[in-house]
């Protein structure tokens, strides 16, 4: 089954100077200026990429950034409905573990690899 983009993505454009090549749905973050970089292990995201992704590392460029509703991440390992998901060292969604922030909720069960749809309310997690 071919993945579709969520119903109601916002996407908004961002800048750039770095090379996104191959970084279709990965959650990104600002990098303390006016670019943004992939984000890292629990690290607060401010979106995803969508696929209309490029190098900007030779010319900052603006790129398409899902911000609210419903975004697509790239999982980098499983991921059940319902739990909450937080950012891996690669800027792939993993299980949220307490202490770090989350960026949403899975609407279903994905496999590592698989671009799963997550209900965007970033948070910090603390369950103890």
């Amino acid at each position: 089954m071919a993945y579709q983009t969520p119903s109601d993505p916002y996407v908004k454009s961002f800048r750039c100077d770095a090379n996104m090549t191959g970084k279709e749905y990965f959650l990104v973050k600002r990098n303390g200026g006016n670019d943004m970089d992939i984000c890292g292990a629990g690290e607060l995201p401010f979106g995803a990429l969508t696929e209309d992704v490029q190098d900007c590392s030779s010319t900052a460029k603006n790129l398409p950034v899902q911000i609210g509703r419903l975004v697509a991440v790239v999982c980098g390992g499983g991921i059940t409905a319902g739990t909450l998901a937080m950012s891996d060292a690669s800027g792939e969604a993993v299980t949220g573990t307490d202490g770090n922030y989350v960026f949403g909720q899975a609407l279903d069960t994905y496999v590592d690899g698989e671009v799963g749809v997550f209900a965007w309310y970033p948070s910090y997690l603390e369950t103890t």
